[in-house]
């Protein structure tokens, strides 16, 4: 009989155990094809659990390559048999893996990716680079894809990330106010500074088609004379303008996409508003010889131009909005020192805009304003009714404060008789549809 082998504390050692000259330990096996391969581990112990390790992962069929693969393996090897995405998408898609997730990711092993790696990734990203919970959004779907791909060529079980985006977003919400949309006193601010600014008034018609239409910033930009309808007073949206760069190909343009859902396409009412703000903006480039020069994949036209007679592009607006915010509040501080030699309340000062703030104080307003959460999906495009529920939850919440401020004044104006009631037809209650 072969004598047993064993370690130098006279430990028997199992078929494929070795113990090395430095005094570490080493399991050897073949692979279905007959491939060597090895684990290392400091102790006997801790080489067992990982014998038991690659006991599973043969069972499971998670293959023994798995060990040495790194996310930009997987990258490389998804981008060569990714299919169904269009052009723009899946170059959007390299140009973020390279600019967000590679520098962090990349170049760790997909077996040691846990799903506290990615939600430290996101917590980063929002605390430091102070992206935004969409733009995060966006890159938890090309890491999401990536990771699933990893489970489904065998090199990892489960996908690390696919709680990581709910789990981030429940926590970020709880950190952050709930309130992203201007309020009726804000929104007045807003408008009314736009309408009086000498500096900042040509931005005046296309904040004010933002913020009475709901439209999506590259759906802004992407609009053509040719989709409004000035008499049935109505706007088509069903085309996108995007810009995109892929570092690799050192290739950046500016591309017209379609929308992502078949919910995008869609018309939305133009209130009499908006339809004046169009007629505006239309009167000013034809005083001032203002005209679109720029076709972008067949497309012209363009409502809303630079200086170069080319459409807008949504950080340019973006910008524009920074300063608008600025230039408001300084304006409004200013005024009510003088007026108020610093005493009495705190005047009404604007936050800090975006482009979604302005998508997002419209739905608030079609919220307040009791307009059936159907309609409110159908103009603004939302894929999830879930999603305008949200916003529509929301707004409510907020409004209730003020709807039992109402009902406590009623009372007050109108008292109960001991032991009386009043009848439901006495009380004029602004309540929600149900």
């Amino acid at each position: 009989m072969t004598p047993k082998r064993k370690d130098e504390k006279k430990r028997v050692l199992k078929e494929g155990e070795y113990q090395r000259d430095n005094g570490t330990y080493e399991f050897k096996w073949r692979d279905a094809n007959g491939k060597r391969h090895s684990r290392y581990a400091k102790t006997l112990d801790e080489l067992r659990e990982k014998e038991t390790e690659v006991l599973r992962d043969i069972l499971d069929g998670i293959s023994p390559d798995a060990n040495s693969a790194t996310l930009n393996d997987v990258f490389d090897k998804w981008v060569t048999v990714k299919r169904g995405l269009k052009e723009v998408t899946f170059n959007k898609y390299k140009h973020d893996y390279a600019k967000y997730i590679k520098p962090r990711l990349g170049n760790r092993k997909v077996t040691n990716i846990k799903a506290s790696d990615i939600r430290a990734f996101y917590n980063d990203l929002y605390d430091i680079r102070r992206f935004t919970v969409g733009t995060i959004g966006t890159i938890h779907r090309i890491l999401h894809q990536l990771l699933e791909f990893a489970v489904d060529d065998d090199l990892i079980r489960k996908n690390p990330a696919k709680k990581a985006l709910k789990t981030f977003t429940s926590e970020a919400q709880q950190e952050v106010s709930t309130r992203k949309s201007m309020t009726i006193e804000e929104q007045e601010l807003f408008e009314n500074f736009l309408e009086s600014s000498q500096k900042y008034n040509r931005w005046q018609p296309l904040f004010i088609v933002m913020l009475w239409t709901g439209i999506r910033a590259g759906e802004l930009t992407a609009l053509r004379w040719d989709d409004v309808d000035f008499e049935k007073d109505i706007i088509r949206i069903d085309h996108n303008l995007v810009y995109v760069g892929d570092e690799q190909l050192k290739n950046n343009r500016t591309v017209i996409t379609s929308p992502k859902t078949p919910s995008g396409i869609r018309t939305v009412p133009m209130i009499p508003k908006v339809k004046a703000a169009l007629m505006r903006e239309k009167k000013i480039q034809e005083l001032m010889g203002e005209k679109c020069t720029a076709e972008i994949d067949g497309y012209t036209n363009f409502i809303f131009l630079t200086r170069g007679g080319g459409p807008k592009h949504v950080w340019g607006i973006n910008d524009a909005l920074k300063n608008i915010v600025t230039a408001c509040n300084r304006e409004v501080t200013i005024k009510w020192e003088e007026e108020s030699s610093s005493t009495g309340d705190l005047p009404v000062t604007l936050p800090e805009l975006t482009c979604h703030w302005l998508r997002h104080t419209f739905a608030t307003r079609c919220c307040e304003a009791r307009m059936d959460p159907k309609a409110i999906q159908s103009i603004l495009g939302h894929a999830d009714y879930e999603t305008t529920m949200n916003i529509y939850v929301e707004a409510t919440e907020q409004m209730k404060a003020a709807e039992i401020i109402y009902l406590d004044n009623y009372f007050k104006k109108h008292p109960l008789e001991e032991g009386g009631t009043v009848a439901d037809s006495e009380i004029n209650l602004p309540l929600a549809k149900t």
